[in-house]
């Protein structure tokens, strides 16, 4: 087993390889907390295997202001036509600071289970679309065409029993929370230049909701997954990069995949 700093690979990343049918998807969970560097493992991994698909969990929230899908539009509990800009931003802080975004009660698991059940099964699904800054469902759908990989990526994926059965490989980020933080501080820094409050609504959110909810919920999960990654943080150099991290081992999951797929 190889050890890095308090860190280590899973033991169970080393236990027999068992042999897939061909016609059913092998599935990856890629779990860990906020900002911890999922969606870029999930992109590494897309980049060896092309023809993999990427469901993110975020497009599965439970839209707390709104769900402008076809069959529920009649029902969307928002106007936006009838409000100014003014009031439609007030709305959307005043949601982002009063939700738990880092719970599993956030999450709508009937959809999502749905849509990975029809990708193992061989079958397309049109994909929700979530606006993770109004905090709506769109009325647009993806369609997501059925692959022989499907990598499932976001922060509480294996808090919900009947997704992670379904799932061939789980592999958590372990990343210390000062780097998940900075990483956090900075994009949201980046996405919202002018807002000269935006510091002060992030540090409240982390203190109240995210990091309880990351010691409560996320970091438990950890003890089912196959693989542990480290990440040891992003890029300091330049720009400060918060996409280039140090997270090594990727190869060690594209191995398993294909040993175990074929």
């Amino acid at each position: 087993v190889k050890t890095y700093g308090k860190r280590l690979y899973s033991p169970l990343a080393l236990r027999p390889t068992q042999q897939k049918s061909e016609s059913k998807p092998y599935v990856i969970g890629i779990c860990g907390g906020p900002s911890s560097g999922k969606s870029s493992v999930a992109k590494f991994i897309k980049a060896k295997l092309p023809h993999a698909v990427i469901l993110n969990l975020i497009h599965f929230y439970k839209p707390i202001r709104g769900n402008l899908r076809r069959r529920s539009r009649a029902n969307s509990i928002i106007e936006e036509q009838d409000k100014t800009e003014d009031e439609q931003k007030l709305e959307i802080r005043d949601a982002y600071r009063n939700n738990d975004f880092d719970s599993p009660d956030a999450i709508d698991w009937v959809l999502m289970n749905k849509g990975v059940k029809a990708l193992v099964a061989g079958q397309p699904f049109n994909k929700p679309i979530y606006d993770d800054e109004t905090m709506i469902r769109t009325a647009r759908t993806e369609h997501v065409k059925p692959s022989s990989v499907v990598i499932i990526e976001g922060h509480l994926i294996f808090c919900n029993e009947e997704l992670m059965k379904m799932m061939d490989l789980k592999v958590f980020i372990d990343t210390d929370d000062d780097v998940r933080l900075s990483r956090r501080v900075l994009k949201m820094s980046r996405k919202h230049p002018n807002d000269s409050t935006f510091l002060n609504d992030i540090l409240q959110k982390y203190e109240n909701y995210v990091k309880p909810s990351f010691e409560k919920f996320i970091e438990p999960t950890k003890k089912y997954a196959d693989i542990i990654l480290p990440n040891y943080g992003f890029s300091t150099e330049d720009k400060l990069d918060v996409d280039s991290m140090n997270i090594p081992a990727i190869d060690l999951i594209i191995k398993r995949v294909l040993s175990e797929q074929f």
